[in-house]
């Protein structure tokens, strides 16, 4: 078996047990989408047939090909994320008979940095303004859309008797 079939095997196999264990459809695909960029990545940077599995220098390579190509830290933090997981889920030789990485190539010292929004940056009043209106928008889940607006009703009523 090839470095790419094997790859292919088990990435098939981490996106079938994620079926089984009840992700959504939109992470089975985002799920797919980030394995398949770091496939596209290892193969291309090998011309086209990879004579080993994936190692730190392809890691390395696809998060620094991701980030001088404009991808933000978040995202690029988020796929490393996701191919860590992989890579985990097949340290396992059971997870899939006959397939297994040793050792995971992804190491958390190179997820990038991502700033976090300070604590003192609250929303203007034309963006509370935005989420006031009871109209839940078409991409908000309908199960959580009433606690949600809630908890934003009830901060403005804070807000507002603070000042």
């Amino acid at each position: 078996m090839t470095a790419i079939e094997k790859f292919d095997a088990a990435s098939a196999a981490y996106l079938r047990n994620a079926t089984f264990t009840g992700k959504s459809a939109d992470t089975l695909e985002n799920s797919r989408y980030r394995l398949s960029r770091f496939r596209e990545a290892w193969v291309a940077a090998h011309d086209g047939e990879p004579e080993h599995d994936p190692d730190f220098t392809d890691v390395l390579n696809y998060r620094d090909g991701l980030l001088e190509n404009g991808a933000a830290a978040s995202t690029v933090r988020q796929y490393l994320v996701e191919l860590r997981a992989f890579f985990d889920a097949m340290e396992k030789p059971r997870f899939v008979p006959g397939i297994s990485y040793p050792e995971n190539p992804v190491d958390t010292e190179f997820y990038p940095t991502v700033k976090k929004r300070p604590y003192d940056m609250i929303l203007t009043d034309d963006q509370v303004k935005m989420l006031l209106p009871y109209r839940k928008p078409e991409n908000a889940k309908k199960a959580t859309w009433t606690r949600n607006y809630a908890f934003v009703a009830l901060i403005t009523a804070v807000c507002r008797s603070i000042s």
